[in-house]
C-alpha cells in the first residue's frame, strides 16, 4: 500500500485525514528522488494534497482517483 511504502523508504511520519487515502495504489519507483518531490507526485496522481505539521505529513482529500 502506497502509504505504507513511503513511510518504511523515507522513515517518516505520515497521516491521511481521510481511510479512502490508504487503500490508494501507485506504481512507480522513487528510491533516487527526494521525499517532496516523490509527495508531490503522489498527491497530483490521486487527486490529494499534502501538507506538513510538525514533522508530521499530512495527506488530505478524497481518495484515488
Amino acid at each position: 500500500v502506497l502509504i505504507t511504502d513511503l513511510i518504511r523508504h523515507y522513515g517518516v511520519e505520515i497521516r491521511t485525514d481521510n481511510p479512502e487515502i490508504n487503500t490508494c495504489r501507485f506504481t512507480g519507483d522513487f528510491r533516487d528522488i527526494s521525499l517532496e518531490d516523490a509527495l508531490r507526485i503522489i498527491t497530483q496522481s490521486i487527486g490529494t494534497s499534502c501538507k506538513i505539521e510538525r514533522g508530521v505529513c499530512i495527506i488530505s482529500g478524497s481518495g484515488c482517483k
